[in-house]
């Protein structure tokens, strides 16, 4: 049976960077890779506006039947599953499956009932698919999230001082944090913190205008420095420099927004501070949490770590074994090889 994937970015392997899962994926299981074909124009537009993408659905929809589709979100995986009457094998890495946009179509269309297997990365979701869409408990996977633990790694003692560029270094042993990540941040909230710590430095690294939220512009305090788009080796560098990494989020995200950015912190050894969201509770056994727009509260700990070097020796240890033991790319690419290939071998009969 032919084993497609079906990523929603087109994200090439690099020598330089962390391995890629379904790239990793369809190498073990000599699976072919199909991208979203990108590009302007109206399909591009649409595609934009509504979060899905039919060209790479209709372009998998003409492959032959005996053709298993893997994937890896619900954008290219939604409006395939509504067009294939043929009912191919299809399994879905979920997301965030209970915004209230795909609430509506499930509810319209019973779309979930037409995979053969959905895997989600939360406990929020996966209680999501079996209280309000009753999604059969047996087509439901629960997995956690991943980084790859060879890429991010702790530096070697020795080169510590060498690995570290220039400009990710504390000035003149200034500590300084690194918050990484766009997706559903609470950056309003890290700032105020910020501006009580004037004493630290934060660098902070998004890919995207981040200067606004729900209410309003940004106070950016003046012991932050925004980093735009760089390069992996750097990014692993700035967390190795850095005394703590900060991963703030919205109050009540139900998804696991912001896990990339914990794992790989914690794999790099780096002591964590994450807020509490229903979301992420998967993942913060071994980083320290606060309360949602919590500022006073932030700011607490951010100064117990960057103060205490037994707390902070406590969450480095923690953090890399756990990420190690539960959610490394090597893990996670094993179990899907195999729930892949237990499908195919079930599709054959």
């Amino acid at each position: 049976m032919r084993v497609v994937l079906l990523p929603s970015v087109r994200h090439g392997a690099s020598a330089f960077g962390p391995r890629v899962d379904f790239i990793e994926t369809a190498r073990i299981l000599g699976g072919e890779i199909l991208y979203p074909p990108g590009g302007r124009g109206a399909w591009a537009r649409l595609e934009a506006a509504t979060s899905l993408d039919f060209r790479q659905a209709f372009a998998a929809w003409r492959m032959p039947r005996e053709t298993l589709f893997l994937s890896l979100s619900e954008k290219v995986a939604l409006p395939l599953a509504l067009l294939d009457r043929h009912r191919r094998p299809h399994l879905l890495i979920a997301h965030h499956l209970s915004s209230p946009r795909k609430r509506t179509l499930q509810r319209q269309t019973g779309v979930l009932s037409r995979f053969s297997r959905i895997v989600v990365l939360s406990g929020e979701q996966h209680r999501y698919l079996e209280n309000e869409a009753r999604v059969p408990p047996e087509r439901i996977v629960r997995w956690h999230h991943h980084a790859d633990t060879l890429f991010w790694r702790p530096a070697e003692p020795e080169t510590v001082t060498e690995a570290v560029p220039v400009a990710a270094r504390p000035e003149e042993g200034r500590p300084y944090l690194v918050a990484v990540g766009k997706e559903r941040r609470d950056y309003a909230t890290l700032m105020t913190a910020l501006e009580k710590m004037p004493e630290y430095r934060c660098i902070l690294v998004a890919g995207s205008a981040w200067t606004g939220d729900r209410t309003g512009p940004l106070r950016v305090p003046p012991n932050v420095e925004r980093r735009g788009a760089i390069d992996w080796g750097t990014l692993r560098e700035l967390y190795r420099g850095a005394t703590a990494a900060v991963v703030p989020l919205e109050a009540g995200t139900r998804y696991a927004a912001g896990s990339t950015a914990l794992l790989e912190a914690m794999a790099v050894g780096r002591p964590t501070i994450v807020t509490e969201t229903p979301g992420i509770a998967d993942y913060t056994i071994a980083a320290q949490t606060v309360p949602a727009g919590d500022a006073d509260a932030l700011a607490s700990v951010l100064r117990t770590l960057l103060t205490d070097p037994e707390a902070t020796a406590r969450l480095e240890r923690a953090g890399r074994a756990w990420v190690t033991e539960h959610a490394s790319l090597d893990r996670y690419v094993a179990s899907l090889t195999e729930l892949v290939t237990s499908e195919v071998r079930r599709s054959m009969f």
